[in-house]
């Protein structure tokens, strides 16, 4: 409920000069009737409570299991409001006691402190805590009104907190402290003591600036507002929240409370205790749910939902049934149709990422899925059977060199035929090698070179026999039983690819680890170690195809791209900042790396916004370098520039900002940290529109006038106005307007009659056009000419004859005096004499005159 209605809005230039004198500075708000004459602001005599109507204010008398959140901190009191001194005779006299409206000499009864006090007339000045405002009762009357008599009060709405001085008071929003009335503010200058001026939302979510009480701590947040003497008396409320956080201080639910100011001051938040939400039946974390999201076992594989019929004993009612549908195994899309299977999610099969093309290398990337990327430099086939080496490059098979059909070859001359691709060949009978290192005693036989198999079989049961078709035969060492044919041994057994075994009888073996040595075993002479020629391993990772030569093995073909760094030296790039090469011999093959303590890395200490340290290829050397002009930058640390930019290594700042909003409602400014600036003026303005007048700005916004009068008053124009020109006056033709010059009571008697004035090209009125106006004198004609309401006045009737509808009337003066009438075809005849004619008007009031002679 209000505590006034027809508030009046009172400007802040106003309430920050403390005065009310000058005449632009006031602003009149409604008046309401009072005793039946003169006018008053809508003072409620009831102020009632600044609840909603209806609304319980006072929190629920069971508090258990509720957060209170206790009484706050009484760093800033109740604002002392005041109480102007009695300036006239009580009981109706300005600052006298008073209950209504009508007891006061101003007619004006307004809440003041504790109590109501009839209202004191002010002209330009009121005492400390007052403004000096226009209360629009009767004639123009200005008052004192107090400026704090709801701050800090708990509110529901911003409505209880406005007061005559503070029409745009707001009630403001503190979240989970609850919502308390402010003052309307532009600078710190028009709070009390203990206030500041701060941009707040108010409860119904508006931007505004408003008194509140300054901060207690280093959290800027406002500091806690006490009870009034009023609040307490009207025990007023605010909505809040009961709160609950987990160990680390985080929010974990927030519940609906009450905070009431009762006598030992603003209650703490009286509310349910919030909790993390559980299947049990009841809104835990009030948040207009149950048991919502409180099942999730974060298993895929299980439909979860919350029975709160099964809870109890402190368990949840959850239950998770196991159902097989698909999911995701493995978290990659790399396998196919994962599903679930009792409960447990399976993955499905690999993605085939096959692409078909033997250009590009096909692989899967557990989140992207597949990937078909260049295989550069692969062999391939383009499809022409003439060429040779074809490769890829780009994804597509290059052709390579032209097919080759020599003149002579080992079994066949020819050439290619690019139908076939095969060549037109001619048989030789020759021998010839048929290229398979397999084969021996190779010869042409049809066209072709065959031969016939070797025979790879090194009758030695520690190896692993086959062939090649490059190397040909091969002989991998076997770890198995064996048979090494000495009877000085026991225990035989295949090593590196030789037979060996225990000197029988002996403690210790006759094998020297010696895989180029065969050891045998002499009854007499003991162990003896001969010279063979078997594959071996020389220790070296490089090499390949080893062989024992003299009792020692001697290195095969060398597989590494290096061994010492000095290998590498060749390899170098000339670039000194992307570090040198070095030998990796920590696995084979070994290869050419970059020693990462090589690299140059340059400080970046002393760079600036438009020069950084580079690094230069061939010295190896870090340099400051300018960065290219242009690269934005900020040369002077002010929003007051935009445009800063690099030139030549320096930071140059730019243009100056256009802080202009072309809105003549505001005063534009720029600051070097917040930039553009436009503070509303109070005033005349120019809203664009030619058709209003008198528009005035009001919040940065210049609002329209009263619309433009464009009345001419002519008749012969059609008034409009254009937002551009203004008034238009269009002249019209087409009307026209009856007219008459004559005397005043003769128009429309005996001849007169009106005219008509049409209006000309030049939007004005033409001239009366058709009317009669009365002669100067009656002529005998049987007509009123003068227009006075008689007839031939002065004339001597003689004879007459007309026709009057549908009938023949005449006479005449031989003789008697007779009137005839024809109507249709009978007649009527007979004589009359003085007055006795009923003839009234026209030609029958001739005839009446004439025979009254």
């Amino acid at each position: 409920m209000p505590r006034a209605s027809g508030w009046l809005y009172l400007l802040l230039p106003l309430l920050l000069a403390g005065g009310c004198g000058d005449d632009d500075q006031t602003i009149s708000g409604p008046a309401d009737p009072v005793d039946g004459g003169g006018a008053e602001v809508g003072i409620l005599e009831d102020i009632g409570s600044p609840t909603d109507a209806g609304a319980d204010a006072s929190a629920s008398s069971d508090t258990s299991g509720s957060v209170d959140t206790g009484s706050p901190p009484t760093d800033v009191g109740p604002v002392d409001v005041g109480t102007p001194d009695a300036t006239g005779d009580c009981p109706s006299g300005p600052g006298c006691p008073c209950s209504a409206n009508s007891e006061c000499d101003t007619a004006l009864c307004i809440e003041v402190g504790e109590g109501k006090q009839c209202a004191q007339k002010c002209v330009d000045s009121c005492p400390d805590g007052f403004a000096c405002v226009n209360a629009g009762a009767g004639d123009v009357l200005s008052v004192c009104a107090p400026l704090f008599n709801w701050l800090c009060d708990p509110c529901t709405s911003s409505e209880p907190c406005k007061d005559l001085a503070v029409e745009q008071a707001a009630c403001v929003d503190r979240a989970a402290d609850g919502a308390f009335c402010g003052i309307p503010c532009q600078n710190d200058a028009i709070c009390p003591q203990g206030y500041e001026c701060k941009s707040v939302k108010s409860i119904e979510g508006a931007s505004t600036k408003q008194c509140v009480p300054k901060p207690v701590d280093a959290s800027d947040e406002p500091g806690p507002c006490a009870c009034s003497t009023l609040a307490t008396k009207n025990k007023l409320s605010t909505a809040c929240l009961v709160q609950s956080k987990n160990e680390k201080g985080e929010l974990i639910a927030s519940c609906p409370g009450v905070r009431t100011c009762e006598v030992d001051g603003l209650t703490g938040c009286i509310g349910p205790p919030p909790a993390a939400e559980k299947c049990n039946g009841a809104d835990d974390d009030c948040d207009g749910q149950t048991d919502e999201s409180t099942c999730d076992d974060g298993n895929p594989c299980t439909t979860d939902a919350c029975d709160p019929t099964k809870a109890g004993d402190g368990k949840e009612g959850c239950v998770h049934v196991k159902v097989d549908v698909p999911c995701d195994a493995d978290g990659t899309v790399c396998t196919d149709k994962d599903v679930c299977v009792s409960g447990v999610c399976l993955p499905g099969k690999a993605l085939d990422c096959t692409d078909t093309n033997p250009c590009t290398q096909d692989s899967c990337d557990a989140k992207t899925g597949c990937k078909n990327v260049p295989a550069e430099g692969k062999g391939c086939d383009d499809g022409d059977p003439c060429t040779t080496a074809d490769t890829c490059a780009a994804s597509k098979c290059i052709a390579g060199p032209a097919k080759s059909c020599p003149a002579t070859g080992p079994c066949i001359l020819g050439q290619c035929d690019p139908t076939s691709g095969g060549c037109a060949w001619k048989k030789l009978s020759a021998s010839c090698n048929d290229g398979n290192a397999c084969t021996q005693a190779d010869a042409c036989d049809d066209g072709f070179c065959t031969g016939k198999a070797v025979n790879c079989d090194d009758n030695n049961p520690c190896t692993a026999d086959g062939c090649d078709k490059k190397t040909g035969c091969s002989h991998s060492p076997l770890n198995a039983p064996c048979d090494d044919s000495n009877k000085c041994t026991m225990q035989d057994a295949c090593k590196q690819g030789l037979c060996v075994g225990l000197a029988a009888g002996a403690t210790a073996l006759c094998d020297d680890g010696n895989p180029c040595t065969t050891d045998k075993c002499d009854k007499a002479k003991g162990c003896a170690h001969v010279p063979n020629s078997a594959l071996c391993n020389d220790g070296n990772p490089c090499t390949t195809g080893d062989l024992c030569k003299a009792a020692k093995c001697i290195s095969g073909t060398n597989t590494c791209d290096c061994t010492s760094n000095a290998d590498c030296a060749a390899k170098e790039d000339g670039d000194l900042c992307n570090g040198t090469l070095f030998c990796d011999t920590s696995k084979a093959p070994f290869t050419c790396q970059v020693n990462p303590a090589t690299k140059v890395s340059c400080s970046k200490a002393n760079d600036t916004a438009c020069l950084v340290a580079t690094c230069a290829a061939k010295s190896g050397k870090c340099a400051l370098q300018p960065l290219a002009d242009g690269k934005g930058c900020d040369a002077d640390g002010s929003k007051c520039t935009v445009a800063d930019a690099c030139l030549s290594g320096v930071c140059k700042a730019g243009k100056a900002a256009g802080c202009d909003d072309d809105n003549g409602c505001t005063t534009d400014s720029c600051d070097k940290v917040k930039g553009c600036g436009h503070v509303a003026l109070i005033g005349s303005c120019e809203d664009g529109d030619a058709c209003t007048s008198g528009d005035h700005c009001d919040k940065a916004i210049c609002l329209p006038g009263k619309p433009k009068n464009c009345d001419d008053g002519n008749v012969c124009t059609i008034d409009s106005c254009d937002k551009a020109a203004g008034c238009v006056h269009k002249a019209q033709t087409d009307k026209s307007l009856a007219c008459y010059s004559g005397a005043d009571g003769t128009k429309g008697v005996g001849t007169c009659k009106g005219g008509t004035r049409t209006c000309q090209a030049d939007g004005k009125l033409g001239p009366c056009v058709g009317q009669v106006v009365p002669k100067a004198k009656e002529s005998c004609d049987g007509l009123d000419d003068d227009c006075d309401g008689k007839t031939d006045v002065g004339c001597t009737p003689v004879d007459f004859r007309f026709v009057q509808g549908a009938a023949l009337v005449s006479g005449g003066a031989g003789g008697g005096k007779t009137l005839r009438a024809l109507v249709g075809g009978g007649g009527l005849a007979g004589s009359t004499t003085g007055d006795k004619t009923a003839a009234s008007m026209g030609a029958y009031a001739w005839l009446r005159s004439w025979l009254s002679k």
